[in-house]
This record gives structure tokens, C-alpha cells and sequence, in this order.
């Protein structure tokens, strides 16, 4: 027996989420039998700015009434790559809810199985990349990663003095939320599951420019 399991459920990209919607329909689950569930998981980079939240269910019956598991992910179309899965799993049935947030459909594209690998790396060994960005006085700008990755990261910032660049997650009522902030220089900090982005506010009463990294510490 390999250790990648057949995939169970497969959402063609790009398929659009008007309402929130379940995998499968109500009454049903998909049997997952091995340590983890794997995939990859995102919405269309090229279909304008969309946003929702896939939540997973792990239940002990095949009816799905019987939840023993629950793990949400916050999902970006301005983050360009599909997340890669490595979840683990809480029970030997699934379920998966998609919902769009923002009043736009989610161009929704998933491919779930199950797997023995415990880990997935993101696709991008640079999350974000940026040199010499001009900023205005008393401006700021926002940042999504190139892709999503969850963990340890280290932060570089290079600035003038009170400028700052702070780190926001999504939860899953999509609000965001700062997780982590600093000067220029660098520090090590820990990625959320889902979306998140970087923020770097010029409070100074003149234009500068900046130049910041991060990447995951895997």
C-alpha cells in the first residue's frame, strides 16, 4: 500500500461559491482512513478579489452528526498559489464547508485525499519578496504572501526609524486580526493557518522606501 491514498473529492478550478456550500451534500461524509488528509485548496488569483473560509469536520459516524473534529482555514484569491495540505485527521469521517465572504463568489478550486506524509512545504521558499518600495508620508501598504504556509517564519525589515511593518491574520468570520509587529530589523514569528498579510505603515511626514522578506523556517 502506497502512502497517498485516491483522491476523494475533486472541486475543477475554478468553480464558483455563491452560498456557502457543503462536500458532500447533507447526510453523506467521505471515509478517511490514514493519518492525514492532503490536497491543495484556493481560490482563482486571476478572477479578481474573492474571499471565504473552508471549514473541516471530522465526525465519528458516516451520517455526519457526530462532530469529534473542526478546522478552519481562511482563504485569499490575492494570495496566487493553492494551499498544500497536511492536516491531520480527527476522526475516520469528513465533511467540508466552503463559504464566500465580501458578497463575491469564491472561484473555488480543491482536491482533497488521504496520506502517511505528515508535512506539506509551501510551493515558494520567499513569501514576501520586496526591495525598494517607495511608501508616502503617513501611508501604508499591504502585502499578501506568495503562498500559505503556516509555522515559523523570520521577518526582515529594512526601514527608517518608526516605521513598522505588522502582521494580520483572518479568522473564520474573515475579520482581521494584528498577530505580530515590529521596527526595522528582524524577528521570528509564527504564520496562522489560512490567509494572512503584511502591513508596513509610514507615520513620517516624508516619502520613503523599504524593503521586506518574509520566509518560512521549515
Amino acid at each position: 500500500m502506497g502512502v497517498f491514498g485516491s483522491p476523494f473529492l475533486h472541486v475543477p478550478a475554478w468553480a464558483p461559491v455563491v452560498a456557502k456550500t457543503r462536500y458532500p451534500e447533507q447526510g453523506k461524509t467521505y471515509a478517511v482512513d490514514r493519518g492525514y488528509l492532503g490536497g491543495v485548496l484556493g481560490l482563482d488569483p486571476a478572477g479578481g478579489a474573492a474571499s471565504g473560509v473552508a471549514t473541516f469536520f471530522w465526525t465519528s459516524d458516516e451520517e455526519g452528526r457526530n462532530i469529534v473534529g473542526v478546522q478552519g482555514f481562511s482563504l485569499a484569491s490575492l494570495i496566487p498559489s493553492m494551499a498544500q495540505l497536511a492536516l491531520p485527521n480527527h476522526g475516520p469521517n469528513l465533511y467540508l464547508t466552503v463559504e464566500p465572504f465580501g458578497g463575491k463568489p469564491a472561484p473555488l478550486g480543491c482536491t482533497l485525499f488521504c496520506k502517511d506524509v505528515p508535512r506539506a512545504l509551501p510551493g515558494d521558499t520567499i513569501l514576501v519578496d520586496v526591495h525598494g518600495r517607495p511608501l508616502a508620508a503617513q501611508t501604508v501598504e499591504t502585502t499578501y504572501p506568495a503562498d500559505y504556509y503556516s509555522g515559523f517564519a523570520r521577518v526582515y525589515l529594512s526601514a527608517p526609524p518608526d516605521v513598522a511593518v505588522t502582521l494580520y491574520g483572518a479568522d473564520l468570520t474573515y475579520q482581521w486580526w494584528p498577530l505580530d509587529s515590529s521596527g526595522p530589523g528582524s524577528f521570528t514569528t509564527i504564520l496562522p493557518m489560512g490567509a494572512w498579510m503584511a502591513v508596513v505603515s509610514n507615520p513620517t511626514k516624508r516619502d520613503i522606501e523599504y524593503t521586506l522578506s518574509v520566509t518560512p523556517l521549515t
